[in-house]
């Protein structure tokens, strides 16, 4: 039997990503929901529930730089 014919050499990151449609990015993870979260409840900014994570990676360092802005 050769790799690949039968799913067994088959990267399943590759396969993964090749079910997501075109122009799509993978959703965020659990770890960035709950850091998102954490970040909204002490800035007082809403949470935004459906992020690719390459959104959400950039609302999480958007939110973090909010933190260490000096308050007026």
């Amino acid at each position: 039997m050769t790799p690949g014919r039968h799913g067994g050499g088959r990267d399943r990151k590759a396969t993964t990503m090749s079910t997501m449609p075109m122009g799509q990015s993978a959703p965020m993870t659990t770890a960035q929901k709950s850091e998102l979260q954490q970040l909204c409840e002490r800035t007082g900014e809403q949470v935004e529930r459906e992020l690719t994570h390459d959104q959400a990676s950039a609302r999480i360092e958007v939110l973090r730089s909010l933190r260490t802005l000096p308050c007026r």
